[in-house]
């Protein structure tokens, strides 16, 4: 039927399907611990599937069409102690939506 995308903050990304019996089957999972927040951009949610994962501290960008292995395209910081509140991405973006405190 459909996928779904669950965040753990100790063990990483999991993708979901609904199957027709209404049981959900685990069919990919990106370890990665302490993320806070994600994005996920696809056509068809098959051939290309890439996914952004914030944490106070950095933006993460994988290409994860290949569900045993995700490839790390990119990283990005954030100033320290950020609070990211959304993530979102398509095929030329990742936005992220953040505020620190900053101290002189």
């Amino acid at each position: 039927m459909d996928d779904i995308f669950l965040l753990d903050y100790d063990t990483g990304l999991y993708r979901l399907d609904i199957l027709k019996s209404q049981r959900v089957a685990v069919i990919g999972r990106y370890q990665a611990q302490g993320y806070l927040r994600f994005g996920v951009s696809s056509y068809d949610l098959t051939d290309e599937l890439y996914i952004a994962l914030a944490n106070s501290h950095s933006i993460i960008d994988v290409d994860w069409h290949i569900m045993s292995k995700g490839r790390i395209i990119a990283k990005y910081s954030l100033m320290e102690n950020s609070n990211v509140t959304s993530v979102t991405m398509n095929n030329r973006y990742i936005i992220v939506q953040s505020s620190a405190k900053t101290f002189n």
